[in-house]
């Protein structure tokens, strides 16, 4: 079993777990009670998958223009332009299916995280949303620099929230058994992604990949 947030001290009360020691320097260094710092991390998850919404949005509305430019080309035989045009919608495509993966995968994480927060469930799930945070992370760095940077952030919320409850829990064992939960929410919403993006974006009149047949001699 792991440990209930809620019976943490501090988890209520805004009193936080080193209170004993900082209290004695100064209530200026306490830290936020744990509680708040969830809210804060939920927050800060829901306002990155904003943020990849009008960035899908984005890419739909390229991939518009660069499809009725690849369909105007095709139908005046121009195909090696309509080629062109067809490859940059595939590799638009294929950033839609990563952002959109990594918002439904946030989105799974911020659920859990509410779990946490409204109904006190075991802080072992914790490792699973800190790694798959990282993951995405990772993920996005390329194509969104500066939402990367703010999953970073959350990362290390999370992380100061694991090195608490740590602190309060460390006769608790670890729980392998979740090692692979992150794996399985990245599956799960890529999957889930490449179907949205099946059926949101129409099929291109040429393939991207499609070569001039070579004449004959």
């Amino acid at each position: 079993m792991g440990v209930e947030l809620r019976q943490l001290k501090g988890w209520e009360k805004g009193e936080p777990l080193t209170s004993r020691l900082a209290g004695k320097v100064s209530g200026i260094f306490r830290s936020p009670p744990l509680r708040q710092r969830m809210e804060e991390s939920i927050y800060r998850l829901n306002s990155v998958r904003g943020r990849l919404n009008e960035f899908v949005e984005k890419l739909e509305r390229r991939d518009r223009e660069c499809l009725e430019k690849c369909v105007g080309a095709y139908s005046t035989g121009d195909k090696e332009r309509a080629r062109i045009y067809a490859s940059e919608c595939s590799e638009i495509r294929k950033m839609v299916k990563t952002v959109l993966g990594s918002q439904l995968a946030l989105e799974q994480a911020a659920l859990r995280l509410e779990t946490i927060k409204e109904f006190g469930d075991t802080a072992s799930i914790l490792p699973s949303i800190s790694k798959l945070v990282k993951s995405l992370r990772g993920k996005l760095e390329k194509v969104m620099p500066d939402v990367a940077y703010q999953l970073g952030e959350v990362d290390k919320s999370l992380g100061g929230l694991l090195s608490e409850v740590g602190a309060a829990s460390a006769t608790e064992p670890a729980a392998p058994a979740l090692s692979g939960e992150a794996e399985e929410i990245l599956k799960a919403a890529s999957l889930l992604a490449e179907q949205r993006v099946k059926e949101k974006f129409p099929s291109l009149p040429v393939e991207a990949d499609e070569h001039p047949s070579t004449p004959s001699t």
